[in-house]
């Protein structure tokens, strides 16, 4: 089973202030960079999308250049999360199926997304979701080949919402906060890189 990895990297980091939080260094790499390293070393094709015109996303992604990674330029970043999971979609109908995995995870590590497609290979037809230790419903996102046609309808910023919302997905467990801890503003990345020890990467 071959599904694409999708890292949405189209979006404004509207609450970062004059700061691109995909932009911050994570592991010595700017973190659009840090979660395209780790989606490679799943060995599956990964997609990178990021706005049109964002030169410093562009360069960044430079830095793990490899031949099963492709960057997606999206035209219309206003159009929100869904736009990116929209042309992922598209970019994923010769595969089987989608996962999705947000940008701004900073502690999603190798053995976690490997971890997860090795339990989505066990059930390649079912909607599936990333779990924390305390239940708590976060990212990576399989969407099975069959559903990528509704993947394609969305619009807005809810990204999957409705679609995890009616398809009552197969949850996965991951590791501590893995799943959830994204980081939205400068104070946030303040508190946690208090207490980050570093990753792999």
């Amino acid at each position: 089973m071959t599904p694409l990895i999708l890292i949405p990297g189209a979006g404004a980091s509207s609450r970062m202030g004059e700061k691109d939080k995909l932009l911050e260094q994570v592991d010595g790499l700017p973190l659009i960079a840090r979660q395209a390293r780790v989606a490679l070393a799943t060995g599956l094709p990964v997609v990178v999308t990021i706005p049109a015109g964002n030169l410093p996303r562009a360069t960044a992604l430079t830095l793990v250049a490899h031949q099963n990674l492709s960057v997606l330029v999206i035209e219309q970043p206003e159009n929100g999360l869904s736009e990116s999971i929209r042309q992922g979609a598209q970019a994923a109908a010769r595969y089987d199926g989608m996962i999705i995995v947000l940008a701004d995870l900073p502690e999603l590590e190798p053995d976690d997304l490997i971890h997860f497609a090795s339990e989505v290979a066990k059930k390649p037809d079912t909607v599936t979701r990333a779990t924390d230790e305390t239940g708590g419903k976060g990212h990576p996102v399989f969407v099975p080949h069959s559903h990528l046609s509704k993947a394609e309808g969305l619009s807005g910023d809810r990204g999957l919402a409705e679609l995890l919302e009616n398809d009552a997905p197969r949850r996965i467990l991951l590791r501590a906060a893995k799943a959830t801890t994204d980081l939205d503003t400068p104070e946030e990345w303040q508190n946690w890189r208090a207490g980050y020890t570093g990753g792999r990467y």
